[in-house]
Order: structure tokens, then sequence, then C-alpha cells
């Protein structure tokens, strides 16, 4: 009897090493965090920092945009070139000619005559359109046109620039904060004869050179 109870608890024992063989072995938690780093996964802890390297990258997109932009401004308010469209300043400028403007330089509001200016005027229809023109008259200058001659305060002013001539008569005083403006080709060009003087605040740039 004592020989069967050895010979059937060797078998039990024997049978439990086997299942425990082939039982799978549980993983440790450091075992699978190794396997979640080998594979590349990225846990909460990782987060934080991905964050901060987009905040980062935004924050260097948004100080690139800041400094183009006020590069921009600063052209645009110094020199910024632009394209004469028509033939109303020949033969000066030519149509299509490319001109350096200055927004700046119209803050001092320090005019001289002959100088070009960009202004906001009325066109044949009626509607705003920038064009340029010459400065002729200061305030309360004395403006006449009579046969084909230009006196300003009494004296003629002799153009070496001028295109075309004058059919007008005109007398005419410049009102305070105001402008005699005329184009250079007077056959053609529409200005102060037809519309008047410009107020000041119409000068929106003058021009400083012609590129080409």
């Amino acid at each position: 009897m004592a020989k069967e109870g050895q010979e059937r608890k060797g078998k039990t024992e024997k049978k439990d090493r086997l299942e425990k063989k082939d039982r799978p072995e549980k993983k440790s938690s450091l075992d699978r965090k190794d396997r979640s780093e080998e594979k590349g996964i990225v846990g909460k802890k990782d987060r934080p920092e991905k964050k901060g390297t987009i905040l980062k990258t935004r924050y260097v997109m948004f100080r690139f945009i800041i400094v183009i932009l006020t590069i921009l401004l600063i052209l645009r308010l110094c020199f910024w070139p632009t394209r004469v469209v028509g033939h109303s300043m020949e033969s000066a400028l030519e149509n299509n000619d490319i001109v350096i403007i200055s927004m700046v330089k119209t803050f001092m509001h320090d005019y001289q005559y002959d100088e070009l200016v960009v202004v906001t005027v009325p066109n044949a229809e009626e509607r705003n359109e920038s064009v340029v023109k010459r400065i002729i008259g200061k305030p309360g200058d004395h403006i006449v046109i009579e046969e084909d001659h230009l006196y300003i305060n009494g004296i003629e002013k002799i153009e070496t620039y001028r295109k075309g001539v004058m059919l007008d008569s005109l007398d005419y005083y410049v009102p305070a904060s105001s402008y005699f403006i005329l184009g250079d080709n007077r056959s053609i060009s529409r200005d102060s004869r037809i519309y008047g003087c410009v107020d000041e605040a119409k000068i929106t740039d003058m021009v400083i050179m012609k590129l080409f």
C-alpha cells in the first residue's frame, strides 16, 4: 500500500511540473515597459515635451511673419515701386514706366514747385483713382493760363518738360491747404484745369525717382 501511495504521489508531482512548464509565464510590468520602449510607444509622460516643441515652432513662425510684415510696411512707407499708367505725364514719364514713391515724405507737408506727386482724383467716370501729377501752384498762389502761357503770381513759368498745348483760359487763386496740379502732356491731361485744386489730404505719395 505504501508503495502504491508513493507511486501515485510521484505521478501527481510529475503532472504538476509538466502543467507548470506548459503554462505561459506572466510578464512583469518592467518587461512590458521595456517592450513598449523598443516599439517606440510614447507614454503620457512624453506628451508635454511634444506639445512644447509644437508651441516653439508656432512661436518661431509667428515671429517670422511679423518680421516680414514689418519689412513690407517700411518699404511701403519709404520706397515702394509702382507703375505709371497713361500718357498724361509725357515726356517726363511714359506709359508703363516704373517709379519709386514714398509716403513718408508726405508727412512733412513740404511740397515744392515742380515736384511729382501721387494724388487721388476723380477720373472721367467720376471714380477716384491715383495718378501722378506735377505741383504747379501752392496755397495762396495766383494762377493764370492765357493763350498757351502759364503765369504764377504774375511771372510766366518756363516749362521745358511740357508737351502739347493749353487751350484753356483760367484765372485762379489757390485756396489754403490746396495745390494746383497739372500733367506734363497738357493736350490730354485731366488735372486742376478740370477738377480744380486738390486738397493736401488727397496727396498720398511723392515720386522719388524713375527706375525705368
